[in-house]
């Protein structure tokens, strides 16, 4: 019998996310309307500069959105980052055997962990600490967050 569990989990926009989109947004306005003064050889170029300032936007605006996907399949967790619900990222396959440790963020094997790990996945949208599980491969190189499903801790235990 085949195990599969697929779980779709939303990032919260952080007040930091906010702040940088807020910023980057200004800049291309700032930029775009300064940089095409009446007197610069740009001005002709303007319709061109507006169009690609406000696609920019666009863009930054809508790959915010992120969503995290892990996908179980019997004994292989997937993890892929979604960006604007449209660009898939392949973040980390983990291997049920080569899981070292699931437990809680908040645990003080956590800080352990994170100094011994070469590379921290955070693939969670949990502000909460106590809702981030753990998982560790077993070359103790990556640490994995993820946020805390029963389903799939009960089968990677």
């Amino acid at each position: 019998m085949e195990l599969f569990y697929e779980i779709l989990v939303k990032k919260e926009l952080t007040l930091k996310d906010k702040a940088s989109t807020i910023l980057c947004i200004a800049v291309i306005l700032v930029t775009s309307v300064f940089g095409v003064g009446v007197n610069s050889f740009i001005f002709m170029f303007a319709p061109f500069v507006f169009v690609l300032s406000f696609v920019a936007i666009y863009y930054i605006i809508v790959y915010r959105y992120i969503e995290f996907e892990y996908i179980l399949v019997n004994d292989e967790l997937d993890i892929d980052k979604i960006m604007g619900k449209r660009k898939r990222k392949k973040l980390v396959t983990i291997k049920k055997s080569n899981v070292v440790h699931v437990g809680s963020v908040s645990d003080n094997e956590y800080k352990k962990y994170k100094k011994a790990s070469r590379k921290v996945i955070e693939a969670m949208s949990c502000k909460s600490q106590d809702n981030c599980y753990i998982a560790l491969n077993d070359n103790k190189s990556t640490l994995v967050i993820i946020n805390k499903n029963d389903d799939i801790l009960k089968a990677i235990r």
